[in-house]
């Protein structure tokens, strides 16, 4: 059985905290102004996603195999999200010796030992973001996950010179497009992309739990925005919700040391 995208994906996690990624590179290590040492994180979050688009191309391919090899399975088992589930397939391959039940088997096997990679090294993101003392995910929307991209991203605090320059940075910043009476924005495809997708992951967050950006999101859509440009301009609010944090944590950093 090929199983190069899953072991692709552990190679990546595995590197994470490795040489290989610089996580533990003095010379590629970030410090706050008072000169204290802070680990670098970069990338640390991107391989959440990486193993995510591995652990859905095992579930689909063994999804498909299961409704071809046992009709019916899918009333029964309609996902293999959860371990739950994973373990009610593995019964139902039970005392099956054909070739597509064995390989079935090991893809299960696989999912599993994956979902356990990316926990251990969830865990490992959550206390090194710990160490640096943010207060991000303080924040509705923010995680460690995201939390880890973005200060992995932006390195230094110090870099931070203006409200203005964090915009361009995330590549929020609006693009005029408008024509005649039709006032419009065009997607910015600039800044940094990874900076840009962490915003996208907070917004999409609070638009699922936070009230108060229900509410902004339904305003806009009343006002004419598309969903679209709703989102653009969510993100364009949320790297100021982002930026005054990140300042404030620069202050507080400073002063304890």
């Amino acid at each position: 059985m090929n199983l190069d995208s899953s072991e692709v994906a552990q190679e990546k996690l595995l590197s994470v905290f490795s040489g290989k990624r610089a996580l533990e590179s003095p010379a590629k290590a970030f410090r706050h102004p008072a000169g204290r040492p802070v680990t670098r994180i970069s990338s640390c979050s991107a391989t959440t996603v990486t193993s995510s688009f591995a652990r859905t191309a095992l579930i689909n391919r063994a999804h498909k195999d299961l409704v071809v090899s046992h009709p019916g399975y899918e009333t029964r088992i309609p996902k293999l999200t959860s371990k739950r589930n994973l373990k009610s397939a593995m019964t139902l391959l039970r005392g099956d010796d054909s070739m597509r039940a064995e390989l079935l088997r090991d893809r299960i096997a696989e999912i599993r030992r994956l979902e356990d990679k990316v926990g251990a090294i969830e865990k490992q993101i959550a206390v090194k973001v710990s160490e640096t003392g943010t207060t991000l995910t303080q924040v509705r929307g923010i995680g460690f996950i995201v939390a880890a991209k973005i200060l992995g991203e932006i390195g230094d605090l110090a870099r931070l010179r203006s409200k203005g320059s964090f915009i361009m940075l995330t590549g929020t910043a609006p693009i005029e497009a408008s024509s005649g009476k039709t006032q419009r924005h065009r997607l910015n495809r600039g800044g940094n992309r990874q900076l840009n997708y962490a915003l996208y992951m907070m917004a999409v967050a609070r638009c699922r739990g936070d009230a108060d950006t229900q509410v902004y999101m339904a305003r806009l859509r009343i006002e004419g925005k598309t969903n679209k440009e709703a989102m653009r301009c969510l993100k364009r609010h949320l790297s100021n919700v982002v930026f005054k944090r990140l300042l404030a944590d620069l202050k507080t950093l400073g002063v304890a040391a």
